[in-house]
Formats: C-alpha cells, sequence, structure tokens
C-alpha cells in the first residue's frame, strides 16, 4: 500500500497541493481529514501542553463530525466510515489508513496523511516508527517551501517578524527526514516552481501525470477562492513592496544561505 506524507510547510499552499492530489487526480485519499495530526499526538508529550493536545485531539480525531470543516468538500474529508478514534500507538495509525485503503482502492493510487505537524517530528520518534512505517507502507515523502520571508508574513498574519520560526529552516526539514528515511523517498517542491508549470519533478516522484494544477492564493493572484479559506481567512494575502521585503529578510537571511548550501541556488522569484 502506497503512503505519502506532505509534511508542510504550512503557509506553503499545502491545501492547493492537497487538491491537485485529491481532487483533481485522484492520486491520494487522506482519510476525514486533510490533516489528522495524529503522529503529532503519538509523538508529543501530553503532560507538557496538555490543552494543546486535547484540542488537537478533539478536534481532528475525536469528533465524529472531524470531517465536516467548512469550505472543504467532505466526500475528500469522508472515507466512506466511521473510526472510534483512539490515539494509542503507531499500530493504530497504520490500522486507520489500511481501513481508508480498503474503501478507496481502485478509484484512488494511495493514502495520505497531509498533517502540516509532521515537520516537526523529532529524529528519534521517526527512528522509533520506521520499522513499522516502511513494513506497512510504501512510504514516499513530500514537502512544499515558499520564499520564506512571504510564507512567514503570511503565518505571522501580516505582521512584520524580527527572527525565523522553526518551520523557515528548509534546509533542516529536509535534511531530517532524508537523515531517517533515505533521500530516494524524500521530494522537496518549490511552490513558486510548481505553481509555474514545473511539475516533472513530483510526476517523476510519484509516477503520475499532473493535468491539472488547483488554483493556489499565494501564487500570483492573490483571490478569496473559496475552497481556499485557510489561505485567507487570517486577513487578505497581501504582497511586500521590495523596501518591505528587505526589512524581512534581513531578519532571516541566513535561513536562504542555508538553504543554497544545501540545494545548490536560490528559487529566482525569493530574495527579492
Amino acid at each position: 500500500m502506497k503512503m505519502l506524507w506532505n509534511v508542510g510547510v504550512n503557509y506553503a499552499a499545502t491545501t492547493p497541493l492537497w487538491y491537485t492530489l485529491t481532487l483533481d487526480q485522484k492520486y491520494c485519499h487522506t482519510g476525514h481529514r486533510k490533516e489528522i495530526h495524529w503522529l503529532y499526538l503519538l509523538s508529543e508529550d501530553r503532560e507538557k501542553n496538555p490543552e494543546k493536545y486535547e484540542g488537537r485531539y478533539k478536534s481532528f480525531l475525536k469528533s465524529d463530525k472531524a470531517y465536516l470543516k467548512p469550505n472543504k468538500p467532505s466526500h475528500l474529508q469522508n472515507p466512506g466510515f466511521y473510526h472510534n478514534f483512539h490515539v494509542g500507538a503507531i499500530d493504530d495509525y497504520i490500522s486507520y489508513y489500511q481501513k481508508v485503503w480498503e474503501h478507496v482502492k481502485g478509484e484512488y493510487s494511495s493514502v495520505a496523511d497531509f498533517s502540516n505537524t509532521l515537520a516537526t517530528m523529532k529524529v528519534d520518534y521517526m527512528n522509533s516508527i520506521k520499522d513499522k512505517i516502511l513494513d506497512a507502507f510504501d512510504l514516499k515523502i513530500t514537502m512544499i517551501f515558499r520564499d520564506p520571508v512571504r510564507r512567514l508574513y503570511s503565518s505571522n498574519q501580516y505582521y512584520d517578524f524580527i527572527k525565523p520560526d522553526n518551520i523557515s529552516h528548509y534546509a533542516r526539514i529536509y535534511k531530517k527526514f532524508v537523515s531517517v528515511f533515505g533521500e530516494e523517498r524524500v521530494c522537496p517542491i518549490i511552490m513558486e516552481e510548481f505553481w509555474d508549470g514545473q511539475v516533472d519533478l513530483l510526476e517523476d516522484f510519484l509516477g503520475i501525470k499532473i493535468n491539472t494544477i488547483h488554483p493556489n492564493c499565494f501564487a500570483g493572484d492573490y483571490q478569496r477562492h473559496k475552497d481556499l479559506e485557510d489561505q485567507w481567512i487570517d486577513g487578505d494575502p497581501k504582497s511586500l513592496t521590495p523596501e518591505h521585503y528587505q526589512r524581512l529578510y534581513s531578519n532571516i537571511e541566513d535561513v536562504y544561505k542555508d538553504f543554497e548550501n544545501k540545494f545548490g541556488y536560490i528559487q529566482k522569484q525569493w530574495a527579492k
């Protein structure tokens, strides 16, 4: 059984990518939610932040109506059965997706987990579940990166920032997953390149033909697409003047240097 993990990053068009691969291409199905955060719940210390833990558990797993998220088609978030969720152990996570697969095979090619919190998993935890995950799934891992200044500006609800957040360190996220699962299982996607029609890398990685790319509020038009509310719910996506951009860029310049050191280039629409 194929499994696709899209490990983020948030505010880099993970929802349009999800629509592209689920609705438009019918490649994968994520079960009852785009994001279920199950591995986050398994890996985090419940006692360390109980309110956050319980909030995610109730919203994404425990509720029998968790799939009824506004502005997302319910048929993409309803695998055809109700799962009596219990966070349990990694075996329960695997069992859930096996049930999803029984309901969607023949129509889709893979199951998937698009939880952005996957990016925050620690190496020790990933190593602890690696064998069971690879025994159960033919795992592929994607991650989508957007210009760090613009992503962080969106994530910060269009307020200025003085330092990067943990998700801004794209090179570190990539190297972390490669160190555990191997380079052949990991595919980094640059948002600006993908929505410019450069889909060959993902096509080759997944073994599919991408005929339709879903609209993306962060890729040029900044329109309020009705099925992409999570891109503009915190405020209209805003462009930055060159002067404003450079002020923010100077606060996180090291993030760009790390990216260039790892991948050998800076995307042409970044850092300007």
